[in-house]
């Protein structure tokens, strides 16, 4: 009967864990009540744009499960509902394929010369509109943390 009942509680402490994880699609307008600072930059005499930004959140330790940052291009621009359902893509024990995703990437960290970490990408103007930088866990989560897209086109 003991075992019955800490099964239970240990069932439904974790579905609640991962009922507190928390979705925001970071703007301009809302990038630092998150924390983040992300800028944006047109490229001299070109048709792009250099987006860089950092969050202490993201780790690509392989001891603990981290944060990655990863870049998703799309046939077509994701509602906000597409945006939050970007995690289903890369959860590894229920991945759904989106025929709307057309690559993802990893983003690899880069240090200034004063040994800064941040993250960077150059992108044409063109796809910004249907590209977007999702930063998330590799794995299923049940610490209750943010996941989020930075919506590029608003960065424009």
């Amino acid at each position: 009967m003991k075992l019955c009942i800490y099964l239970i509680i240990v069932f439904f402490v974790c579905s609640a864990n991962a009922a507190w994880s928390k979705f925001a699609r970071i703007t301009p307008e809302n990038m630092k009540v998150h924390g983040l600072d992300i800028s944006s930059s047109k490229i001299e005499n070109t048709n792009k744009y250099r987006i860089r930004f950092n969050d202490d959140r993201i780790s690509v330790s392989k001891l603990l499960v981290a944060k990655s940052a990863w870049i998703v291009f799309t046939n077509s621009g994701l509602t906000l509902n597409g945006q939050s359902n970007l995690r289903r893509h890369f959860d590894s024990k229920q991945m759904e394929v989106d025929s709307n995703i057309l690559l993802t990437s990893m983003i690899s960290e880069t240090y200034d010369k004063d040994g800064n970490r941040y993250f960077e990408v150059v992108l044409d103007s063109e796809i910004m509109d249907k590209t977007y930088i999702y930063v998330g866990p590799e794995l299923p989560m049940t610490d209750g943390s943010l996941y989020y897209s930075i919506d590029l086109i608003k960065f424009k």
